[in-house]
Protein backbone atom coordinates (compact mmCIF):
# COMPACT_ATOMS: atom_id res chain seq x y z
CA UNK A 1 0.00 0.00 0.00
CA UNK A 2 1.20 3.47 -0.84
CA UNK A 3 0.72 7.10 1.32
CA UNK A 4 -0.29 10.29 -0.30
CA UNK A 5 -0.85 13.13 1.83
CA UNK A 6 -3.31 15.32 0.20
CA UNK A 7 -5.10 18.93 1.72
CA UNK A 8 -9.30 18.77 1.47
CA UNK A 9 -11.43 21.17 2.46
CA UNK A 10 -14.94 20.14 4.05
CA UNK A 11 -17.78 22.05 2.29
CA UNK A 12 -21.40 21.21 2.80
CA UNK A 13 -20.73 17.77 3.97
CA UNK A 14 -18.11 16.72 1.52
CA UNK A 15 -14.34 16.30 1.25
CA UNK A 16 -12.81 18.42 -1.36
CA UNK A 17 -9.25 18.04 -2.49
CA UNK A 18 -7.16 20.47 -3.08
CA UNK A 19 -5.90 18.97 -6.52
CA UNK A 20 -7.18 16.11 -8.71
CA UNK A 21 -6.32 12.53 -7.28
CA UNK A 22 -5.61 9.57 -9.83
CA UNK A 23 -7.65 6.92 -8.39
CA UNK A 24 -10.84 4.52 -10.60
CA UNK A 25 -14.22 4.56 -9.32
CA UNK A 26 -15.11 3.00 -6.21
CA UNK A 27 -12.02 3.09 -5.09
CA UNK A 28 -11.75 2.67 -1.00
CA UNK A 29 -9.63 4.81 0.54
CA UNK A 30 -8.73 5.47 4.89
CA UNK A 31 -8.76 8.69 5.75
CA UNK A 32 -7.34 10.42 8.77
CA UNK A 33 -7.91 13.64 9.69
CA UNK A 34 -5.83 16.30 11.36
CA UNK A 35 -7.14 19.81 11.89
CA UNK A 36 -4.64 22.62 12.00
CA UNK A 37 -3.39 24.46 15.11
CA UNK A 38 -4.65 27.61 13.94
CA UNK A 39 -8.24 26.13 13.25
CA UNK A 40 -8.46 25.22 16.78
CA UNK A 41 -6.97 28.74 17.45
CA UNK A 42 -9.86 30.10 15.40
CA UNK A 43 -12.59 27.89 17.76
CA UNK A 44 -11.09 28.40 20.99
CA UNK A 45 -9.82 31.24 21.09
CA UNK A 46 -6.33 32.20 21.86
CA UNK A 47 -5.56 31.13 25.04
CA UNK A 48 -4.02 33.08 28.11
CA UNK A 49 -0.52 31.25 29.35
CA UNK A 50 -0.27 30.88 32.66
CA UNK A 51 3.51 30.66 32.03
CA UNK A 52 5.92 32.79 29.46
CA UNK A 53 6.79 30.03 26.65
CA UNK A 54 10.43 31.48 26.53
CA UNK A 55 11.36 30.74 30.06
CA UNK A 56 9.81 27.60 30.07
CA UNK A 57 11.89 26.51 27.21
CA UNK A 58 15.32 27.58 28.33
CA UNK A 59 14.28 25.71 31.73
CA UNK A 60 13.57 22.72 30.10
CA UNK A 61 16.73 23.04 27.50
CA UNK A 62 19.03 23.70 30.54
CA UNK A 63 17.56 20.72 32.24
CA UNK A 64 18.45 18.29 29.57
CA UNK A 65 21.45 19.85 28.84
CA UNK A 66 22.31 19.54 32.69
CA UNK A 67 21.02 15.66 32.99
CA UNK A 68 22.99 15.26 29.58
CA UNK A 69 26.02 16.24 31.10
CA UNK A 70 26.40 15.07 34.60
Amino acid sequence: MSEIHVKAIYENGVLKPEHPLDFNDSTVVYITIRRTFSDFLEKIGEPVAKEDIDTVLNETRYRTWYDDNK
